[in-house]
């Protein structure tokens, strides 16, 4: 799976990190859970078009079906 991440805004860093949902849920999954696969994640947007925006892919392959956060 390949998922790309576009952000638009010029004064705040972005990312995504998909985590196993845990038995309690946290306020900040990305910070303090674990990568629910190999390759899940992309913390910060470094690259920027000409207009200015972040953009970032990642690709994993998600072999478990679940939940995740």
């Amino acid at each position: 799976m390949s998922i790309e991440l576009i952000n638009a805004d010029s004064d705040m860093a972005h990312g995504l990190v998909i985590t196993a949902r845990e038995a309690q849920s946290s306020p900040m999954p990305m910070m303090t859970g674990g990568l629910a696969f190999n390759g899940a994640a992309l913390r910060f947007l470094s690259e920027s078009t000409s207009a200015g925006i972040r953009v970032g892919t990642f690709t994993f392959t998600a072999w478990k079906a679940g939940s995740y956060e």
